[in-house]
C-alpha cells in the first residue's frame, strides 16, 4: 500500500470518529478534502478499498446532527436570505422533469442538486463560529492546492490541456480550473492575516500549487476569475473605511508577489491561449471570433420552442438544431452552451437566470449587512474575512461567464460560505451570541 493511500485511511477513519463523537463539522471539512482527493480515481486509488466514501460520510453527518441536534438547533438555515432561493431552484429542477429533454440525466441531476442542497445545510449548521469557517476556508484550499499538484504530475496534454485530474463530480478541466480560482482571494487574505511566518509560507505553498494548476490547465474563464475576485479583494485593500497600519503596502507588495509568481510559473502555450481572449473564442478550439457569443445567442432560439426549458443537459441534446453547423468541430455532434447564466435559462426556463440572479443578490446583500456591522463593531480582521468571500464568489461567477456550472457543488459551498459569515458575524451578533 501506497504511503499515500495510507495516510488517505488514517486522515478518513479519524475523520469519522471525530464526525461521529466530536463535531459534525469535522465531517464537513473531510468531505471537502474527498470532493478533491477523489480517491477512487487517483493513482493511489488501487490501494484503497472501493467504497463510496462520500456517501458514507454524508450518512456519518446526517447521524452526527441528530445526535448533537441541540448544538445546532439556534444555527437557523432559514435566517440566511440565500436558502430560499436555492430551495426555489430545487424546485425548479424538480418540475423541469415534465419538459426535460433528456429525462434520465435530469433525474440523475435534480438527485444530485438535493444531496448538495441537503450537504450546505449541514454545513451551515455546523458552521458556526469562526474558527471552523477558518477551518472550512482552509480544507478547500488544501483540497484545491492538490488539484495543482495532480496537474503537475499529469501535465498538459497534445492538446495543451490537463485532463483526467477531476473532483468527485466532474472531470472537465475548465470546470476544475474554476473550483481553483475563488481560491486566490482567499489566499491573499490569510498570507496577509496570518500572524505565523510558517502559516504565511505555507499559504504561499499552496498558492504556487494552486497558480500552477490554472496555469497548466490553460481555462482562460479561470484566469479571468482570478484577476476578478483577486482585483477586488486588492482594491478593497486600498479604499476600505478600514486602513490598518501598512495595510496599503500591504495591498501593494501582494500586487508585486503574484505578478512575479504568475510570470515565474507561466509559459508561452498559456500565453498564447490567454490572448485569445479578445476572441472571446470556444474553450475546446472555436476559431470563430464570435463562437461563444453565437453559442448563448443560440438559447433564445431555442427558447422559442422550449419556453419552460430543456432540462439538465438538455441544450446539449436539441444543439444540433440551434447551434451554427460551422461550430461544430472534428466528429463533435452536441455542444454545450458554455456559460452558467445561459445554462440556467436553457435548463430551467426563464426563471433559471432570474432566480440565479437573486440568489447571487441576496449573498451580497447579505454580506453588506454583514461588513457594515462589522465596521460598527471595529473588527477589522472579520470585515476582511468576508471581503475574501466575497471576492472567492465574484471570482466562480466570472470563471462560470465562460463554463457550464450552474450546478457546480463549488459555487454552492461559496454561497453557503457567505451565509456562515452572516450567521456568525451578523445574525448572533444581534442574537446576543457573539461565541467565535
Amino acid at each position: 500500500m501506497s504511503k499515500f493511500a495510507l495516510l488517505f485511511l488514517l486522515t478518513y477513519a479519524s475523520g469519522l470518529c471525530a464526525t461521529l463523537f466530536a463535531d459534525g463539522v469535522w465531517g464537513f471539512y473531510l468531505y471537502e478534502l474527498v470532493y478533491f482527493l477523489n480517491p477512487l480515481n487517483r493513482w493511489w486509488g488501487e490501494n484503497i478499498p472501493g467504497l463510496s466514501y462520500s456517501f458514507i460520510l454524508v450518512l456519518f453527518l446526517l447521524s452526527s446532527y441528530i445526535i448533537y441536534y441541540n448544538k445546532y438547533k439556534d444555527n437557523k438555515i432559514s435566517d440566511a436570505p440565500q436558502t430560499k432561493w436555492i430551495a426555489c431552484i430545487l424546485v425548479m429542477f424538480w418540475l423541469c422533469q415534465f419538459v426535460a429533454v433528456n429525462l434520465a440525466y435530469h433525474k440523475v441531476a435534480t438527485f444530485e442538486m438535493l444531496k448538495l442542497c441537503i450537504m450546505i445545510t449541514l454545513g451551515y449548521k455546523f458552521i458556526n463560529t469562526k474558527k471552523k469557517l477558518d477551518y472550512a476556508l482552509w480544507a478547500y484550499m488544501i483540497g484545491a492546492a492538490y488539484i495543482g499538484l495532480e496537474a503537475k504530475r499529469v501535465g498538459r496534454d497534445g492538446h495543451g490541456r490537463v485532463e483526467g485530474i477531476g473532483t468527485v463530480t466532474t472531470d472537465d478541466a475548465n470546470g476544475v480550473a474554476a473550483m481553483l480560482a475563488p481560491t486566490v482571494a482567499l489566499l491573499m487574505y490569510y498570507v496577509w492575516k496570518s500572524t505565523e511566518t510558517k502559516t504565511k509560507l505555507f499559504v504561499a505553498l499552496l498558492g504556487a500549487y494552486i497558480v500552477n494548476g490554472i496555469v497548466l490547465i490553460n481555462s482562460r474563464g479561470a484566469f479571468l476569475g482570478v484577476v476578478a475576485g483577486g482585483g477586488y479583494f486588492i482594491g478593497s485593500m486600498l479604499t476600505a473605511k478600514f486602513q490598518q497600519e501598512n495595510q496599503k503596502r500591504t495591498a501593494i507588495f501582494i500586487i508585486i508577489a503574484s505578478l512575479s509568481g504568475g510570470l515565474y510559473l507561466t509559459d508561452d502555450s498559456f500565453w498564447e491561449r490567454i490572448y485569445t481572449l479578445q476572441d472571446v473564442a470556444e474553450e475546446d478550439g472555436g476559431k470563430s471570433g464570435s463562437s461563444r457569443t453565437k453559442m448563448w445567442m443560440s438559447t433564445f432560439d431555442m427558447m422559442e420552442d422550449y419556453p419552460f426549458g430543456v432540462g439538465a443537459a438538455g441544450f446539449q441534446e436539441v444543439s444540433p438544431k440551434y447551434v451554427p453547423q460551422e461550430m461544430f468541430f472534428g466528429n463533435q455532434t452536441k455542444k454545450a452552451v458554455h456559460s452558467m447564466w445561459f445554462q440556467s435559462l436553457a435548463e430551467l426556463g426563464w426563471p433559471g437566470p432570474i432566480l440565479l440572479i437573486t440568489m447571487l443578490v441576496s449573498c451580497f446583500r447579505l454580506t453588506h449587512k454583514t461588513k457594515q456591522s462589522l465596521i460598527v463593531n471595529n473588527k477589522p480582521n472579520d470585515y476582511f474575512q468576508v471581503v475574501s468571500l466575497e471576492s472567492a464568489l465574484i471570482g466562480f461567477v466570472i470563471a462560470g461567464t465562460f463554463i457550464d456550472e450552474f450546478r457546480s457543488e463549488v459555487f454552492y459551498w461559496l454561497i453557503m460560505f457567505t451565509a456562515c459569515a452572516g450567521n456568525i458575524f451578523l445574525f448572533k451578533r444581534q442574537n446576543g451570541n457573539t461565541e467565535q
